[in-house]
Order: structure tokens, then C-alpha cells, then sequence
């Protein structure tokens, strides 16, 4: 499904890890749908699984206010019981200006999420060999 930039799907026919990829400009509607599709694939998962966050395809955020965020936070999969944790890729300096806002208001929510620069650091993190930088 590709809700006006944002596609959400299974990483691969085995379901060992959600992901969204942000390509190009997107919006918050758009990512309230996305997070709509992630919470059916999680509810159908047998398994948890890492949700993977790809924006390395989408240079800029559509402007963003605290609700936002605050979406973000309290959306069903942030605790979802399949969710192990969000990985969080390709994020350019503004978002990860914007998650340490993020950390600043919502300490819990952010806590489940890990920041790694490109995909080679998500296939050593996903190997058990990475670590993840600070945002």
C-alpha cells in the first residue's frame, strides 16, 4: 500500500520485519493511513518483529506541530506487542532535529526506537553486530 508516499509492507515473504519506505514528500494523513496498515499487519503477525522506518528516499518532513508528534507516540504500534522496536533509517539532520524534540516530550515512545544511518548499519544491526547512533 502506498498512501501518498509512504508504502508499508513485509520486508519479505518470511515477515521478519515491517517496513514503512517514505519516498519523496508525504503528509501526516498519509502517515496516519500508513500506521493504520502497519497495526493490521502487526495484529496478523505470528511473531514480533522490528518496524523498520526507511526514509532515506524523503529528504523533507511536511511541517510539523507537537500533535504531531504526539500521533507518533500514542499510535497502536509504538506498544504493540508484535512490535520489537522501531529501526529507523536514512534520517537526515531536520529529522533527527525533529527526534529529539520528539525525545524531549515523549521519553517512552522514543525509547523504542534505534537511529542508523544507512541500510549496511540496519543489516549489521538486524546481524546482531551493529550498534545504533545517537539521534
Amino acid at each position: 500500500m502506498n498512501p501518498m508516499g509512504i508504502l508499508v509492507d513485509w520486508v519479505d515473504e518470511n515477515q521478519t520485519a515491517l517496513q514503512y519506505t517514505l519516498s519523496g514528500a508525504w503528509t501526516w494523513e498519509a502517515l496516519d493511513v500508513a500506521i493504520q496498515r502497519a497495526t493490521e499487519l502487526l495484529d496478523s503477525s505470528e511473531k514480533p518483529v522490528y518496524v523498520i522506518i526507511d526514509m532515506s528516499r524523503s529528504p523533507v518532513l511536511p511541517f510539523f506541530r507537537l500533535k504531531n508528534l504526539r500521533t507518533i507516540a500514542e499510535a497502536p504500534t509504538t506498544n504493540h506487542p508484535n512490535n520489537k522496536g522501531f529501526l529507523l533509517v536514512g534520517a537526515n539532520r531536520f529529522v533527527r532535529s525533529m527526534m529529539k524534540i520528539f525525545q524531549q516530550y515523549f521519553p517512552d515512545a522514543f525509547s523504542r526506537y534505534t537511529i542508523l544511518q544507512n541500510p549496511d548499519e540496519l543489516d549489521l544491526y538486524l546481524n546482531g553486530e551493529g550498534t545504533s547512533s545517537s539521534a
